[in-house]
């Protein structure tokens, strides 16, 4: 399908429409099981809204993420009052928006387009939909430290997140080491000097999975893949990347938490070398330190393990990280909620570790998008039930979800 026929298909979509429906959307690749649709649209009725929530994947329309703009303008001219954007899209869209809310601006990434007066807004309602989920669903939860795997548009919100409810330091990790770095650095700006810090690229697990005690055959897909195969560092099959990516030596750049040269970069002013040491993953001075053993030392020292990639859904699956570095004491939460019981969950309930699934994220940002589309407030709660029914996580018996309240 070319992009002229994905623009059709928004103009046709709008145009079967009943007069005075607020048409909203989902603009991102392999959105086939997204629970958008039902969630906005159930708790519309409710409301008493007509409201209709359409999917446009690109992989069906056979278009890049780079299409989302002239999707967008499409959308706004066919009298959409709002759509929501997801991977691969939440920071290319930036350049075709015409304001950004102050934590969209904050973030660099968007999920949530508003049209007002011909104009495009941006929000994001992933990082307040991931504060509120983790102080629902784990409200005992430390957080200290707290390592981050993934650093692109859902990454900079949960670590946003992270930081706003409380957590002491966040330490980043992404198959893109320089994009972990950004993510880091742009954080202590905002939050201060030694909130966060960006750890080596998530491919080097790969080498570092025998120390760090696990099976050699785990999977350890990164950012974006499967990473079934075994092949070794670099290899693009081995890390469920792209090749040659989070390879960095060790000693190159003390900001990037590799082990330095006798200085540490911005976010350990004041600390003790045994928290440098556990932070970057080596003795000070040695510059031995190998990406693997950042990973597996920041991973000792943490409180809990946040995962924002697509590591999980349906088709990527696989674990984001060797099993072997989950321990009972460690909470762990997930962005991934299409499978809701991913592999990282699994492997975490099996080692009696506390588990946040991706339901209650998923749920806080659509009621907070929803609020923004159609100017009413949702009852949440009502739609954390609504999807468990969809996700089979409740009793049948409530069912169908028009009865749901």
């Amino acid at each position: 399908m070319t992009l002229s026929s994905a623009i059709d298909a928004i103009r046709a979509h709008a145009a079967r429409a009943t007069p005075g429906t607020v048409l909203t959307g989902l603009i991102g690749a392999g959105i086939g099981p997204s629970l958008s649709p039902p969630l906005h649209e159930t708790e519309a009725r409710r409301l008493g809204v007509e409201l209709v929530y359409a999917r446009f994947d690109l992989d069906e329309l056979g278009v890049p993420a780079t299409a989302v703009g002239p999707l967008l303008a499409a959308g706004r001219d066919a009298g959409f009052r709002g759509l929501n954007i997801t991977h691969p899209c939440k920071q290319v869209v930036l350049e075709h928006l015409d304001e950004l809310s102050p934590d969209a601006a904050a973030l660099a990434a968007v999920n949530t387009v508003v049209f007002e007066n011909g104009r495009a807004i941006g929000h994001n309602t992933d990082w307040s939909g991931f504060a509120r989920g983790l102080r629902t669903g784990l409200p005992e939860a430390e957080l200290e430290s707290v390592v981050l795997l993934g650093a692109g548009g859902a990454g900079a919100a949960v670590a946003h997140g992270l930081l706003t409810a409380g957590a002491g330091h966040v330490r980043v990790f992404d198959l893109d080491t320089g994009r972990a770095a950004e993510l880091a650095a742009a954080l202590a700006d905002r939050f201060g000097s030694g909130r966060a810090a960006a750890g080596a690229g998530l491919g080097a697990a790969v080498e570092g999975r025998g120390s760090a005690g696990s099976d050699a055959g785990t999977p350890v897909g990164g950012q974006f893949g499967s990473g079934r195969a075994s092949a070794g560092p670099g290899s693009e099959a081995g890390m469920g990347g792209r090749a040659g990516e989070g390879c960095g030596a060790a000693g190159s750049d003390p900001e990037k938490g590799v082990g330095g040269r006798g200085s540490v970069g911005p976010g350990f002013e004041g600390r003790g070398s045994a928290d440098i040491e556990a932070a970057v993953g080596g003795r000070l001075g040695t510059g031995r330190a190998s990406a693997g053993t950042d990973l597996a030392a920041a991973m000792r020292a943490a409180d809990g393990l946040v995962h924002a990639t697509p590591t999980g859904m349906a088709a990527h699956p696989g674990l984001p990280v060797p099993a072997g570095l989950l321990r009972p004491d460690l909470w762990v939460a997930e962005v991934v909620y299409r499978p809701l019981e991913t592999d990282l969950v699994r492997a975490a309930r099996a080692v009696g570790a506390r588990v946040l699934d991706g339901g209650r994220m998923a749920v806080f940002q659509a009621a907070e998008a929803f609020r923004l589309f159609t100017g009413s407030e949702p009852d949440a709660a009502r739609m954390l039930r609504h999807f468990a029914v969809l996700t089979g996580t409740a009793s049948l018996e409530r069912q169908p979800a028009d009865v749901l309240d």
